[in-house]
């Protein structure tokens, strides 16, 4: 499934491979701050960077029809 290889790159350190998993309009929800699109995903993912073994796990996936959500 791409969304959890796109997960699997950004857990490697590839934010770029990660990013394309995402339309330039994305609205990400949670981060105070930060106006929709594409930044709003690149703000959380370099926290992350900053943290030594910090990753992104996924317990439940979700998608009908074009939405994926987790």
């Amino acid at each position: 499934m791409v969304v959890l290889q796109s997960i699997e790159s950004l857990n490697k350190g590839d934010l770029d491979s990660y990013l394309k998993l995402y339309d330039n309009n994305v609205i990400l929800h949670g981060v105070q701050g930060v106006e929709p699109g594409i930044d709003s995903v690149r703000v959380p993912s370099r926290i992350c960077e900053s943290f030594s073994g910090c990753e992104i796990s996924v317990d439940d996936l979700i998608s009908k029809a074009d939405k994926v959500v987790r």
